[in-house]
């Protein structure tokens, strides 16, 4: 389950796990990177199907912080930014397009 927070001053995801002592923060980064396959970097506003995946790559977010908490048979994931990414119309200079090289593709 995602959530995404707006706070004054920074983007906050949220990801809660049920059933699992433990998480990778790896695996959830990837789960977030992987909403790529939904945005259109043509578009300058926010894909709520992609809010997660342009605040972790906001190229004005100079920090991130991460935090995990227990309880009972759930697992909270939480990530913020600094400065606070998905600023309404903001996306094309903030959300770039990913260039491969062939080698890549």
């Amino acid at each position: 389950e995602f959530f995404h927070i707006k706070a004054e001053n920074s983007s906050v995801n949220i990801f809660k796990w049920f059933f699992l002592k433990s998480c990778y923060i790896s695996f959830l980064v990837k789960i977030w990177y992987d909403q790529i396959k939904y945005h259109d970097f043509t578009k300058n506003h926010l894909n709520i199907l992609t809010e997660e995946f342009s605040a972790m790559i906001w190229k004005n977010s100079r920090y991130m912080g991460v935090g995990i908490a227990t309880s009972g048979n759930k697992v909270f994931v939480v990530m913020k930014f600094l400065p606070k990414g998905n600023g309404y119309h903001q996306f094309k200079s903030n959300v770039r397009n990913v260039i491969m090289n062939k080698a890549e593709k």
